[in-house]
C-alpha cells in the first residue's frame, strides 16, 4: 500500500458521504470543475515506530526486499463552490458511518484524527468562492521497495 492509495480511499469516502460527483487530486495546475467539487491532497506522511523487512522472489529470478512500516498519512480535504460547509460537514459526520469503516477495515486503514472544518470562503476573480477545508489523519501499513537483492554470497545451514 502507498500513501497515494490511502488518499484514493479517502477520495472514495468523500464520494460516499457527500452529494458531490467530482473529487480531484491536488496537483499543480489541475483543471477545476465548474460544478461543486472536492479535492484531496497528501500533506505529509510520518513513520510510526520501526519497520519490518521481508523478501520476495521476483519474476526475473532476483530477490526483492520490501519494507513494511506503519505510517500516519495527513491528508487535506477541500470543498469548493456552493454548499462547501455543508459538504464538509456531511463528510466529517460520514467518517464514522459503518460502510465507511468497513471499507477502511478491509484495506487495513484506520482513522486517527480529524480537524475542525474551517470556512475559507474568499474573493476569487472578483466573486466570492465558497470553500471549506479540513485535515484527516489516517494510519496504514505502507509497503515500499527497499532494495533489489542482486545475489547471496553465503548460506549457512545449522541443525
Amino acid at each position: 500500500m502507498t500513501p497515494f492509495y490511502v488518499s484514493n480511499l479517502l477520495r472514495q469516502t468523500v464520494l460516499m458521504t457527500t452529494p458531490l460527483s467530482e473529487v480531484i487530486f491536488e496537483w499543480p495546475n489541475t483543471p477545476r470543475p465548474v460544478t461543486p467539487y472536492a479535492s484531496v491532497g497528501i500533506i505529509t506522511t510520518i513513520q510510526v515506530g520501526w519497520g519490518e523487512y521481508h523478501d520476495t522472489n521476483a519474476d526475473d529470478g532476483d530477490l526483492d526486499r520490501w519494507h513494511d512500516t506503519l505510517y500516519n498519512v495527513f491528508i487535506g480535504v477541500n470543498f469548493y463552490r456552493p454548499d462547501s460547509m455543508l459538504n464538509a460537514s456531511l463528510f466529517s459526520k460520514g467518517l464514522i458511518r459503518q460502510d465507511v469503516i468497513e471499507l477502511w477495515n478491509n484495506e487495513g486503514i484506520s482513522l486517527v484524527d480529524r480537524s475542525d472544518t474551517r470556512d475559507l470562503t474568499k474573493v476569487f476573480d472578483s466573486q466570492f468562492e465558497d470553500r471549506a477545508q479540513m485535515d484527516v489523519t489516517m494510519q496504514a501499513l505502507i509497503t515500499e521497495p527497499y532494495e533489489k537483492v542482486m545475489g547471496v554470497n553465503e548460506v549457512r545451514i545449522s541443525g
